[in-house]
């Protein structure tokens, strides 16, 4: 009997949009605060975030996700919660 997979597109579009919530919440004062991970802080983690959702459209559409950085730069420290809803829009 074959076991069918569930289809994870519905999970992800759901934390999508959880991510970018919480990316609205984010303030520039927010940014130098630490995280659970000592190598980032807010302002890294949610440039990172921002990255894994380009790679992640880069992977659907057949290419390499390590040609797109996995932390973005580049980002204003009031864009995060755009950046993020940018790089959703183009998946």
């Amino acid at each position: 009997m074959t076991e069918l997979i569930p289809d994870p597109r519905p999970l992800y579009a759901g934390a999508l949009t959880w991510v970018h919530g919480l990316l609205q919440g984010v303030r520039p004062e927010h940014l130098d605060a630490p995280t659970p991970c000592p190598d980032f802080d807010v302002r890294t983690l949610a440039a990172h975030l921002v990255g894994t959702v380009d790679r992640a459209r880069v992977l659907g559409e057949g290419g390499d996700p390590r040609t797109s950085p996995s932390i973005v730069s580049g980002v204003a420290d009031d864009g995060f919660a755009t950046a993020y809803g940018e790089a959703i829009e183009k998946m």
